[in-house]
């Protein structure tokens, strides 16, 4: 057993030897950066741009090389962010998009300054992000991407039924007449239903399409102050019936069986993406991203963008996956010029051809390449809907500082399934939803003196407000931290 464990511990060091010595040299005397970030191949591109962007701009050493490099670290991000965070390890760059609940605990930078003279503030990306990006009117990151989730549709599978692709606009009730007609047709003498207007959004699609509808309604998840949960207040209840509506009634969106049976069969491919190209779907919940699949087929089909349907104020929810500088990091200021790139025309521009999402920066969504891609016709005419979404109705998601927002999705979702499987009614579901918050909250107060604090001023204003409510007066902006009721207001003016 002792020659073995020697042995072993010999072939470890004669493979670390050999890693060292065959490992290629680089110049030590320039620093390097790590990029907390997902595994996506085009990161390896952003960096090599972002390399040639120093050189461009002049941030180079003597002898003429980036002053910076970039090494990502991919590996286990989604645990190892908070865990080493805390720990003082972290990466020099942290893609976040929940800037909130990590400045909460002090471990980001600190980027106002920087923002506004390396050029990479609010006023370089969309003004409805700005919820995400600061945190006490500080801003914390800049957006590597920006999302905007809205109904691509299958325009080939709407012109074999003689239908028109849907609209870039439509209600509650247009969206339900254009369904039931699709449906109709598509599954005329079938035995069984087997298209279906749109896949039932589920999981991490199903916050931003419950959020919008709630929106719609001039209702949000909190209310002003974000002290206290609003999901009792009738809205939360009329999306959570919608949903079950179009699932059982207007059989617009597949049950959970029929969704399962799709996976069971071969015939249908089991992916939400082969269900939207074979026409099982007429169109799916997504983001600009999917653009990057269907570019990768040799005949992709002919698509258009639908926003999400709305009662009677339409709106949009914006996110982000930003970057952020680990308060930790030896490098700083090497770092805060990697978020100057990411607003810059070379990233911007490398977002637009790849699609992954919206570019960061606004001024990019006019060019004819974002447009009109040269070498996907197909997709001619879809690029506006998401980029007017963002700069025209867009509104960030709405937090809490009293309550994470992991257990908001949670109770969300959790609602959500009570009143598909028959557990509870919607108005049911929405008070024990609305109850579950309430109490969170306070739990969260209990051992916290600091954040009492702070939750009683809030409170304070609360019942500012709620007597000007009552009184008809007009709501000053200053009094408001929820990111909805600060567009709502202002464009009910």
């Amino acid at each position: 057993m002792n020659k073995l464990i020697i042995f072993c511990i010999f072939m470890i060091l004669m493979g670390s030897l050999y890693i060292i010595l065959t490992e290629p040299h680089s110049d030590d005397s320039i620093p390097t950066l790590y990029w907390v970030t997902d595994a996506n191949p085009t990161r390896y591109q952003q960096i090599e741009l972002f390399h040639d962007w120093l050189i461009q701009n002049k941030h180079t050493t003597p002898e003429g090389n980036a002053i910076v490099r970039i090494k990502l670290e991919t590996g286990g991000i989604d645990n190892k962010k908070l865990i080493h965070g805390v720990s003082g390890v972290a990466g020099d760059l942290i893609d976040l998009s929940d800037i909130d609940q990590y400045q909460k605990l002090g471990i980001l930078e600190d980027v106002t300054e920087q923002g506004k003279s390396l050029g990479f503030d609010i006023h370089q990306t969309f003004p409805s992000l700005k919820p995400s990006l600061y945190f006490n009117d500080k801003q914390y990151g800049y957006p590597c991407n920006v999302s905007i989730h809205s109904c691509w549709v299958n325009s080939e599978t709407f012109a074999k039924l003689e239908m028109e692709a849907p609209p870039e606009k439509w209600d509650v009730e247009t969206f339900e007449k254009i369904g039931k007609e699709f449906v109709l047709k598509a599954n005329k003498e079938k035995e069984r239903q087997e298209v279906f207007f749109m896949n039932k959004p589920s999981d991490w699609l199903l916050i931003p399409w419950l959020t919008t509808l709630i929106r719609s309604m001039g209702q949000s998840t909190f209310n002003e102050t974000l002290t206290d949960s609003t999901l009792d207040q009738g809205a939360f209840a009329e999306a959570l019936r919608l949903n079950l509506k179009w699932v059982e009634e207007d059989h617009l969106f597949p049950s959970s069986a029929e969704a399962s049976s799709f996976n069971s069969e071969g015939g249908f491919g089991g992916s939400l993406m082969s269900l939207f190209l074979e026409g099982n779907y007429g169109m799916i919940t997504t983001g600009r991203w999917v653009l990057v699949r269907l570019r990768d087929l040799e005949e992709p089909p002919r698509v258009s963008v639908s926003r999400y349907p709305f009662k009677y104020f339409e709106n949009s929810v914006v996110m982000t996956r930003a970057a952020c500088i680990y308060k930790g990091s030896k490098h700083k200021k090497l770092a805060a010029l990697f978020l100057s790139f990411l607003a810059s025309q070379t990233y911007n521009e490398q977002i637009v051809q790849c699609a992954d999402a919206l570019p960061s920066n606004p001024k990019y969504l006019h060019s004819n390449e974002f447009l009109k891609p040269i070498h996907f016709p197909n997709e001619w005419g879809a690029h506006e809907v998401p980029a007017r979404s963002a700069q025209e109705i867009s509104i960030a998601e709405t937090k809490s500082p009293y309550i994470s927002y992991s257990s908001i999705v949670k109770v969300i979702r959790e609602a959500d399934e009570k009143v598909q499987n028959h557990i509870s009614e919607p108005v049911e579901a929405a008070k024990e939803a609305n109850l579950a918050i309430r109490e969170e909250i306070q739990r969260n107060l209990k051992h916290r003196p600091k954040l009492k604090k702070q939750f009683d001023k809030d409170k304070f204003r609360q019942n500012q407000i709620n007597r000007m409510k009552e009184n008809g007066e007009k709501i000053p902006t200053s009094l408001i931290s929820n990111p909805f009721y600060k567009k709502y207001y202002n464009d009910k003016k």
